[in-house]
């Protein structure tokens, strides 16, 4: 009978976490992640079936925190809680993008997943525009989440260019 190993899974994806970023994507190997974890290789591949999906369950795992709505209830203005947003999707993109760029041809990857993305932000939008009674359609919910992922996403584009832009749409 196999032995069951309490929270294996959460030190594959911290450890795994831990190497990505500090050896980066082309450098990490599965035999690494299992060492950290002081697990047979064997053991890794029962939870991953790949280097990649280890990688993509690890930024999956930091997307998911990002979505954790509970910072709506704590914003002074719904100016406020996009910057939070916007701030939790660059930090993301800072984390993850030597990452991108040694995968290689992410755009694809991304352009599949685009619309995804945009839809779980303006589920995070849509209830900070009800807390501040920001008149809604969801063309607007959906186009300041295009907008903020956007920014967020590139290095040459900060909040505070945005941000009177967005004031202008809200209003």
């Amino acid at each position: 009978m196999p032995k069951i190993i309490e929270g294996l899974e959460k030190k594959i994806l911290s450890n795994g976490r831990n190497l990505l970023l500090k050896e980066g994507y082309k450098k990490i190997t599965m035999r690494q992640v299992a060492k950290e974890c002081n697990v047979g290789i064997g053991t890794i591949y029962n939870y991953y079936s790949s280097k990649d999906d280890l990688i993509a369950s690890i930024m999956i795992k930091d997307w998911v925190l990002l979505l954790d709505d509970s910072f709506i209830s704590k914003c002074d203005s719904c100016i406020n809680g996009l910057e939070i947003i916007y701030e939790k999707i660059s930090s993301f993109s800072s984390t993850y993008r030597k990452t991108w760029k040694e995968y290689g041809n992410i755009s694809v990857l991304t352009a599949d997943r685009h619309h995804y993305l945009i839809e779980q932000l303006n589920q995070l939008i849509k209830p900070l525009f009800e807390r501040f009674e920001i008149k809604n359609n969801d063309n607007l919910s959906v186009f300041i989440s295009e907008v903020l992922l956007t920014g967020g996403t590139r290095e040459d584009i900060s909040y505070d260019m945005i941000k009177p832009f967005i004031i202008k749409l809200i209003d």
